[in-house]
């Protein structure tokens, strides 16, 4: 996500300087956004794991 955070930056300053077209910066935009969206299902995927692993680990220290 980092990455293209800053192909982002470095696709809009292009822009800017006329190097490339507005085309390209929101290719680069769309990256990002799918990007993000990625990263936030694989955060709430991992929460529902940890979450999970705790309750089992819970029941079966109260069944020991």
């Amino acid at each position: 996500m980092d990455t293209q955070q800053k192909l982002v930056d470095s696709r809009q300053a292009l822009y800017r300087e006329g190097a490339i077209s507005q085309r390209e910066v929101n290719d680069a935009q769309l990256a990002l956004a799918q990007a993000k969206s990625q990263y936030d299902i694989a955060v709430g995927h991992l929460q529902i794991l940890q979450s999970v692993s705790r309750d089992q680990s819970s029941k079966a220290a109260a069944a020991g």
